[in-house]
């Protein structure tokens, strides 16, 4: 047992030589190492271009003006014209308010003054007729007191003729009697001037209260009429009702809204503009606004508003611009845009965005220089659409590595298609 042990290990030892004397005997070169597989690229060769910086500013269209219409005057909503949505004209009639009572008012003013105004005639009358009757009485004055001098001359003569005894003292008795009977009808005369005047005075006075009467009713009816007049409620624009808060029928209160209207003919478009391009723009200046919901193409329209003091929250300033709207079209809310150049600069060196990189707090490139990536790091400007200045970094005639860039390394060998 021992010994086919023996011969049998021997035989497994010679076994392994052999196998391992061919493998030996058969083995070959190395393998050659597999080719180096190259990142493909697609490269652009940077030329000068132009580039232009744009203001792009969202903003709102709202109405140029906004109203609301209230009565002056309480009362039962008589009637009421247009609805919400309806284009109204200005001074176009839109409610009344109360108007039949305030018309009986108006009405009953009216025949107050008539009235007064007939007193005021009848009054003037009696002064004239008083003024007459004092110049007549006066006139009567006149002569009594002529024949008053006329008797007092022929008493003087008739008192020299008796002191004379040229006469008898009868004759001069019947002289004085005549001039006391003369003295008696002046004196008579006087007091009836004085009546006569007294009665102008009073007819006069009479004339001044009939005139005030008719005065204050004349107030009263223009105040009638003024208030017959605001119970209409009439457009004070042109545009459209954007809210009616009452039927037909209701009391409504004074001074209380009945209508909000908004002005269509024009509107305008309002932005926020930041502190850098206030200088951009001045009150009357032309600008164009993009409507995108009516149409690609902008409107012209000027600038009406440049706030003066920024908003606090937002550190910008107010800015309209007013829109024509004839037919109407642009309604408020509206989303508005606000394109504006602020500068442009020739031969530029630009890059496509998309071909620029962000990395470790910067903008990076990768251009290709003789079958190797080279990594640039860039600082870039202005923004024109697609397309971002490049200030340094890279240079008119680079290839510029626009396909394939995001994985590569600085110095990674490349191949282009």
């Amino acid at each position: 047992m021992s010994e086919m042990h023996q011969n049998w290990r021997a035989g497994i030892a010679l076994a392994a030589l052999l196998v391992v004397g061919g493998c030996r005997g058969t083995e070959s070169a190395p393998p050659a190492a597999a080719p180096e597989r190259l990142a493909r690229v697609e490269v652009v060769k940077l030329e000068p271009a132009r580039i232009e910086d744009w203001l792009d500013l969202p903003g709102t269209i709202e109405p140029e003006q906004v109203v609301i219409v209230g009565a002056e005057v309480g009362g039962r909503l008589e009637w009421q014209g247009p609805k919400e949505g309806d284009r109204v004209r200005k001074g176009e009639r839109l409610a009344l308010v109360d108007r039949e009572r305030l018309a009986l008012v108006e009405r009953q003013a009216t025949l107050a003054l008539e009235q007064a105004e007939r007193a005021v005639e009848r009054a003037r009358i009696g002064v004239d007729q008083a003024r007459a009757a004092a110049a007549q009485a006066e006139e009567q004055q006149k002569k009594l007191r002529a024949v008053r001098e006329k008797a007092r001359a022929d008493r003087d003569r008739a008192r020299t003729l008796a002191d004379e005894k040229l006469a008898p003292r009868s004759y001069f008795e019947t002289f004085e009697t005549a001039l006391a009977a003369a003295e008696a009808d002046a004196a008579a005369a006087g007091a009836s001037v004085q009546g006569a005047n007294a009665a102008v005075e009073g007819a006069a006075a009479d004339h001044a209260t009939a005139r005030a009467r008719a005065g204050s009713a004349a107030a009263a009816l223009d105040e009638a009429r003024l208030w017959l007049r605001k119970s209409e409620i009439l457009s004070p624009l042109d545009g459209a009702v954007s809210g009616a808060f009452h039927e037909q029928g209701e009391i409504v209160e004074a001074n209380k809204p009945l209508f909000t209207l908004v002005a269509t003919g024009r509107v305008k478009a309002v932005f926020s503009l930041p502190e850098r391009d206030v200088a951009l723009f001045a009150k009357g200046a032309p600008a164009e606004v993009t409507v995108a919901s009516l149409s690609p193409q902008p409107l012209l329209g000027t600038v009406t508003l440049l706030g003066v003091a920024a908003d606090p929250a937002t550190s910008t300033y107010r800015l309209e611009v007013e829109l024509p709207n004839a037919g109407g079209r642009l309604k408020a809310g509206m989303l508005a845009k606000l394109r504006i150049l602020r500068r442009s600069l020739d031969r530029a060196v630009t890059a496509p965005l998309f071909a620029l990189l962000h990395g470790n707090g910067g903008l990076h490139a990768f251009v290709y220089e003789n079958g190797v990536a080279r990594r640039r790091e860039v600082s870039a400007g202005i923004v024109d659409g697609d397309r971002q200045q490049i200030l340094q970094g890279l240079e008119p005639g680079d290839l510029l590595i626009v396909k394939g860039q995001r994985d590569l390394e600085d110095g990674q060998k490349v191949s282009l298609p």
